[in-house]
C-alpha cells in the first residue's frame, strides 16, 4: 500500500522524535528526585502522543496496546471514542489529513499518582496551529490510560459578577 504524500516541511524522523514533549514533567516526586525514571502516567502519555505521529499501523497499534486500556475512553464535548480499535481508527483519520503535521505540547505533563493533565495544539503544514486543547485523564492499575477528557479551545475568564457572588458565599 502506498502512503499519501505528507507536507514537505516534515522530515522522516521516527515517531519518537517527531512528537514534542521535551520531557518536561512536574510532580511532587519529580521535585524531590530531580533525576528519576518517568512514572507510569508519564510513560503512558508519551506513548499516546507518539501514537498520533505514527503512520505505520502496526507500530501505532503496539504503542496503543502499551498505553491505552482495551476499553479506554477518549471523551470530548460532542462524542466518545471507546476502545483501542476505535482510537486507532480516529488516529488514522487524523493522520490522513494532509494538513496535519504533529501534536505539540504547550505545557508540562502534570502527573501525580494515576492522573495527568496537559495542554497541546495541533501544528499544521501551512504553519497554522489549532486552538489550544486541554486533556485530563487517568491510568488504570496496569499503567494504561483508562480515560481522557479533551476540551478544545480556551477557557473563558470568570465574569466579575460571578467572581464577586462566589466570594460572598
Amino acid at each position: 500500500m502506498t502512503s499519501k504524500p505528507r507536507c514537505s516541511t516534515v522530515d522522516e524522523k521516527p515517531s519518537s522524535e517527531r512528537f514534542t514533549t521535551k520531557h518536561r514533567y512536574r510532580s511532587s516526586a519529580a521535585t524531590a528526585l530531580l533525576f528519576r525514571m518517568p512514572d507510569a502516567v508519564q510513560i503512558a502519555l508519551e506513548k499516546y502522543i507518539q501514537a498520533f505521529s505514527e503512520r505505520d499501523s502496526v507500530a501505532r497499534a503496539a504503542l496503543l496496546e502499551a498505553c491505552f486500556a482495551v476499553d479506554g475512553r477518549l471523551v470530548t464535548r460532542s462524542r466518545e471514542v471507546r476502545g483501542r480499535t476505535a482510537l486507532d481508527a480516529e488516529i488514522a483519520r487524523t493522520l490522513a489529513d494532509p494538513q496535519f503535521l504533529r501534536i505539540r505540547l504547550t505545557s508540562v505533563i502534570d502527573a501525580q499518582r494515576t492522573t495527568f493533565r496537559v495542554r497541546a495544539v495541533v501544528d499544521r503544514c501551512d504553519g497554522s496551529t489549532s486552538p489550544e486543547f486541554f486533556d485530563a485523564g487517568e491510568i488504570d492499575e496496569a499503567g494504561r490510560i483508562s480515560v481522557i477528557l479533551t476540551f478544545a479551545g480556551p477557557l473563558g475568564d470568570a465574569e466579575e459578577s460571578y467572581t464577586n457572588s462566589a466570594a460572598r458565599g
